[in-house]
């Protein structure tokens, strides 16, 4: 019998799938998917069976080839589906496919002993009569119902999104798998909290923090469709689930969800390029890309949040917060959201507040002794002037969480008052007798009722340098208004003239995709356009740039981020950063182009370039 190998190889010029011949103490071991050590040139590597044929005789095609030498583990790790999902997103973000393989699949446990149980429980599907009243009695219906579903979802405000993820998860999983990612472990452990109750050995945890053992045993169960409910971080977004599947994303526009290593894909892009399957993202803030597609009737919007009955107030009230927080602890605890610490460099105009941005789209910084500099083209602004009313004078943003809890202790003496930062986040808040103050930074905030939710430092939230900025911005703020409680106190930093405060109001998501998408195509940056950033040596970068100017009229390139990087032996060579900005349907064209150049230069033992496409940022 002949097996159909794609090799794992140090050159991904010369990854392809090579015939191997399969002896006969392994004739019954091979099959699709299984993971098997060959020979290949002067080595011994790792190969995935992708198909086999033939049998073994003396006049067959095999009797010449290489022999497998043994499968790794008992058992498939990849299933045909998943295969095809690796495929497709090679094709989206480049780099080798086994680079996206050692990303989907888990590594091998040689001495693994699968524990399967002996009857797997029937989970105990009981819906929360609340959850039909919030989504309503035609939305009930169709979740509760075997077509296909794409939808972006805002969930109702004032109540906990764990409970409504659950009721939702709950419902959809009498239709076939679901797969559940969220952004970290701690929504992970609160989700995990509701659902074992429910669903008891057919929940499954796939997490980075897991040990090589567990994954393992993990994948094969999910593989084996002894799962009814899949939940996981990014690491879960290969999952190897069936075409019935509902695939329920929450918070999509996190940043945890992007791949950090070449090639970065993104989960929710992954998630899209699946068959077959329902997709349901779930965050008070939905991203430009969700909202292109629900701009093309890809994607269908459903909105259950309401404000009507909530407290606003506003920085230009002339009423400071300290009301607001008195008030909000009466009937519950009070969050203080604040922006994180090291944030000094983005600024706005002294006069009209408004941000600095580039010809080319980016935002302006102010480095210590420099003049402002665009954080995508670098160019740099000896004599700026703000573009809408001329002012010369740059307002430089800066706070801190320590003193923002000393000042608020001097103000509630008797109240208990928490810090929550990434260092030191709390996740959940104990039961104590008094309401009390939390004070946190941006992603360190409790699950809880507030009565009152106050947001600081908002020039600082909203003009920070990052591609996604603002959206990031309008996640973390919406993600708090949303756990005030009906009747509650909500204090905003920034004006009442502000969008973002407008789009709240107004509570019309579409009015805002309008806007942010079309300023985007203007200034040619996600979703309208791609963005490939390539890093490498500078002067092999800078010839390949002018290269792509004189031969690529679609593409626009820029030249930014030169940089001496210190090694522990030395200085190495210049470094610099290539932009290069495309139409989104010339993308397989330009992932095509970068993959060709980074093979050549492998084959001429040259260190590839690292590509990142549609990462999450520029810098």
């Amino acid at each position: 019998m002949i097996a159909k190998v794609l090799v794992q190889t140090p050159i991904s010029a010369i990854e392809e799938i090579y015939d191997y011949k399969v002896p006969e103490n392994l004739l019954t071991k091979i099959n699709f998917g299984q993971l098997v050590e060959i020979p290949f040139r002067n080595r011994i590597t790792t190969g995935l069976v992708i198909a086999t044929e033939g049998a073994n005789s003396v006049d067959s095609p095999a009797f010449d080839l290489k022999e497998i030498k043994r499968v790794l583990g008992d058992w498939p790790v990849i299933d045909l589906q998943t295969y095809e999902l690796v495929k497709a997103a090679q094709v989206q973000y480049g780099g080798s496919l086994w680079q996206i393989l050692n990303q989907a699949i888990p590594s091998v446990a040689m001495r693994f002993k699968p524990t399967t149980p002996e009857k797997i429980t029937a989970p105990k599907l009981n819906i929360d009569q609340e959850f039909k009243g919030q989504v309503g009695d035609s939305d009930f219906q169709k979740l509760n119902g075997e077509k296909e579903l794409n939808w972006a979802v805002i969930p109702p405000n004032g109540c906990s999104v764990t409970t409504f993820l659950q009721n939702l998860i709950v419902t959809r999983s009498k239709f076939g798998q679901v797969l559940v990612l969220v952004p970290d472990d701690k929504e992970l452990k609160l989700l995990e909290e509701k659902l074992i109750p429910i669903f008891g050995d057919q929940l499954v945890s796939v997490n980075s923090n897991l040990n090589r053992t567990d994954k393992y045993q993990a994948h094969l169960q999910i593989l084996g469709r002894q799962a009814a409910v899949i939940i996981g971080t990014r690491s879960a977004t290969f999952s190897p689930i069936s075409n019935d599947a509902t695939v329920i994303i929450y918070d999509e526009q996190d940043e945890s969800f992007w791949e950090k290593h070449s090639p970065g894909w993104n989960s929710r892009t992954i998630t899209l390029l699946r068959h077959k399957c329902s997709r349901i993202i779930v965050s008070p803030s939905l991203s430009l890309e969700i909202g292109k597609l629900i701009e093309s009737e890809t994607f269908e919007l459903k909105n259950y949040s309401n404000f009507k009955n909530y407290q606003w107030v506003t920085v230009d009230n002339n009423r400071n917060f300290n009301e607001v927080v008195r008030k909000g602890l009466e009937i519950g605890h009070v969050l203080v959201s604040i922006a994180e610490k090291g944030y000094a460099n983005m600024f706005v105009c002294n006069r009209c507040r408004n941000r600095a941005n580039c010809d080319c789209g980016g935002k302006l910084i102010i480095n210590k002794g420099k003049h402002p500099n665009c954080n995508i083209c670098a160019k740099e602004y000896r004599d700026w002037k703000c573009s809408y009313c001329g002012e010369s004078r740059p307002y430089v943003l800066r706070k801190g969480a320590d003193r923002t809890t000393e000042e608020i202790g001097k103000i509630f003496p008797k109240i208990p008052i928490h810090l929550s930062t990434g260092t030191k986040r709390i996740d959940t808040l104990k039961r104590e007798k008094t309401n009390s103050i939390i004070i946190a930074t941006p992603g360190a905030e409790p699950e809880a009722d507030y009565g009152a939710v106050v947001l600081l430092d908002g020039e600082i939230q909203f003009n920070r340098t990052q591609l996604r900025a603002d959206e990031v911005a309008r996640l973390r703020w919406r993600k708090n208004i949303w756990q005030v409680i009906e009747g509650g106190y909500i204090y905003s930093s920034l004006p009442n003239s502000h969008q973002f405060i407008q789009d709240i109001y107004i509570n019309n998501e579409q009015r805002y995709f309008s806007r942010e998408i079309s300023n985007r195509k203007i200034a040619k940056l996600p979703p309208s356009y791609g963005i490939a950033k390539i890093t490498g040596a500078t002067r092999d970068l800078l010839t390949f740039a002018a290269n792509l100017r004189e031969g690529k009229a679609n593409l626009e390139v820029l030249v930014s981020d030169v940089r001496e990087v210190e090694a522990s032996t030395g200085t190495t060579p210049l470094e610099s950063t290539v932009i290069i900005r495309f139409q989104k349907k010339f993308q397989p064209n330009v992932v095509s182009l970068l993959n060709e150049v980074n093979q050549v230069r492998m084959l001429k033992k040259k260190t590839a370039f690292s590509i990142m496409i549609d990462g999450y940022d520029l810098i």
